[in-house]
């Protein structure tokens, strides 16, 4: 008898799988009358694949403009109906502020057409202060 070392291969004997073991011998007879090849990209033409890969990138980004916008149009959704009310009324205060800037920012470039001398004698400001006044009524 031989024994075995661990570092000798083995002579195996190649038993049948069980496929094999279940297909009957008709079955593995018959042949396809044609068979099929799938094409690789070298029996393509080069026209063929240009077409290919332009329609896979124009669908891929028709999808994409296709998910922005139903995100934008869910996004526009959820400010107008949960997240502008609730700002409103701040709305309302800031722009009447942007409004009153605005006014007296033109009131102070009107301080040159007073007559400002630059001297510094006081009058200016008080005309000034007399504008605002009748401004404010």
């Amino acid at each position: 008898m031989q024994e075995l070392q661990p570092n000798q291969p083995q002579a195996t004997e190649q038993l049948p799988t069980l496929v094999e073991a279940q297909s009957t011998p008709a079955a593995s007879q018959v042949e396809p009358t044609q068979s099929v090849q799938p094409q690789i990209v070298s029996t393509q033409s080069l026209g063929h694949v240009a077409l290919e890969n332009f329609i896979a990138g124009a669908s891929r980004a028709l999808g994409t403009i296709a998910v922005y916008l139903i995100f934008l149009v869910l996004m526009y959704f959820i400010f107008s109906s949960y997240i502008l009310p609730q700002i409103a009324p701040y709305l309302k205060i800031y722009t009447g502020a942007l409004q009153s800037l605005q006014s007296l920012q033109q009131l102070q470039s009107a301080t040159p057409i007073l007559g400002s001398s630059g001297a510094g004698d006081g009058v200016d400001v008080f005309q000034v202060q007399e504008l605002l006044k009748q401004y404010q009524q």
